[in-house]
């Protein structure tokens, strides 16, 4: 039992960690710490290996440029799942690009060699980087967005920016990712008298 419950305490490590940063605000969030200066020293420490990473990057960056990468997005990622993103040409240098970017991200991660949760807690913060600038999230690259706009007369873009606005507002200062009046107890969630 004492080891399935430290299992589950590893495992919650990096949202813990997330949980205590959002608290402690906006430069704090975005500032890893003592695993951000292990990361940092542990890289500085394998120059060999740091540039052999960037080396590839830039080559496949260079395949990308020149249109003969075979980067593409994993089977089912609904976040280019519009054809608009395979068939222009623009577009699919722009996700081969993020595509080989964020393995190159990845790659520097697994090549720091950290301990278990510094590992984790830098790897959360590195996935969460990278899925942030993920061209899917900005508005005239994303051909969905774009077609919203259009067909909503801009009205998508002025919802956006009062979503925005009302998150930013408020701690813990990050976008909603649930409308909170989507279920009410009684309508959408049983409610039964009992013990739990």
């Amino acid at each position: 039992m004492a080891t399935a419950q430290a299992n589950a305490d590893n495992a919650a490590a990096p949202l813990d960690q997330l949980l205590i940063d959002v608290g402690a605000g906006p430069v704090r969030r975005w500032l890893p710490g003592r695993p951000g200066v292990e990361f940092t020293a542990s890289l500085a420490g394998r120059p060999r290996k740091v540039g052999r990473r960037l080396s590839i990057m830039v080559g496949e960056l260079d395949r990308v440029a020149l249109g003969r990468s075979a980067v593409e997005p994993k089977r089912g990622d609904r976040r280019f799942a519009d054809p608009a993103w395979t068939h222009n040409p623009w577009l699919r240098r722009l996700v081969q690009a993020y595509l080989a970017t964020g393995d190159a991200v990845a790659g520097l991660v697994d090549d720091a060699g950290l301990a278990w949760r510094s590992d984790q807690q830098i790897r959360f913060l590195a996935e969460n980087i990278v899925e942030a600038i993920s061209p899917s999230n900005v508005l005239m690259v994303n051909p969905g967005s774009a077609k919203a706009v259009i067909d909503t007369g801009g009205a998508s873009i002025v919802r956006g920016a009062r979503a925005f606005v009302r998150d930013m507002s408020s701690s813990p200062r990050v976008p909603r990712m649930v409308d909170p009046d989507a279920l009410k107890p009684g309508r959408d969630l049983a409610l039964t008298p009992g013990a739990v």
